[in-house]
């Protein structure tokens, strides 16, 4: 691995942590101001590496700019982070899902989860278990849900039968030695 290669494989690593470390960053707690501060910092080192390697002619003009403006970008969507941070006490911007009692109902309480939540995270290509993480729920909790409200996780494809039949056909006609069978059953 050249030292160019190792510089920017460090680089990209660190990044990644930086913004690993911001996923665990809860809005209503005071106490992570600081982790974002950390971040923050990290990012300034991160700049001053990137100069570095620019004047040690690690990295050429285009790819040191293309690196400086994600960095920028980063910095201040972690600036714009710190400031909500400290500016907003007790404001949480975490959805949870509230915890609805059912009277004359045996068991634990429900979650009170929408149709409609359910439907949007779905649009937005979200999984099962990446909705439980949203929603503070188990899988088995969405599951439910999505079996209750009649969704489906399931991904189909959005072209019509004609430009499926034309894309058969052209198939076909490439090599003639191939059936509609089988080209249909790839």
């Amino acid at each position: 691995m050249t030292d160019k290669e190792q510089f920017l494989h460090d680089f990209r690593r660190e990044a990644n942590d930086t913004c690993r470390l911001l996923t665990n960053v809860d809005p209503q707690s005071q106490s992570d101001v600081l982790p974002v501060r950390n971040a923050l910092n990290r990012l300034v080192v991160l700049r001053r590496a990137l100069r570095y390697a620019k004047l040690g002619r690690l990295l050429n003009e285009d790819e040191y700019t293309v690196a400086s403006m994600s960095l920028d970008g980063l910095k201040g969507a972690v600036t714009n982070l710190a400031q909500e941070l400290e500016t907003r006490p007790g404001h949480s911007v975490h959805f949870r899902s509230r915890r609805v009692s059912m009277p004359m109902r045996r068991g634990a309480p429900r979650y009170d989860i929408s149709k409609t939540q359910l439907q949007f995270l779905l649009n937005c290509r979200f999984k099962k278990k990446q909705i439980a993480a949203i929603m503070h729920v188990s899988t088995k909790t969405v599951h439910n849900r999505l079996k209750t409200f009649n969704l489906a996780t399931r991904e189909y494809s959005a072209i019509t039968d004609e430009d499926l039949d034309s894309a058969v056909r052209a198939v076909m006609m490439g090599n003639r030695r191939i059936g509609a069978n089988a080209v249909l059953t790839r």
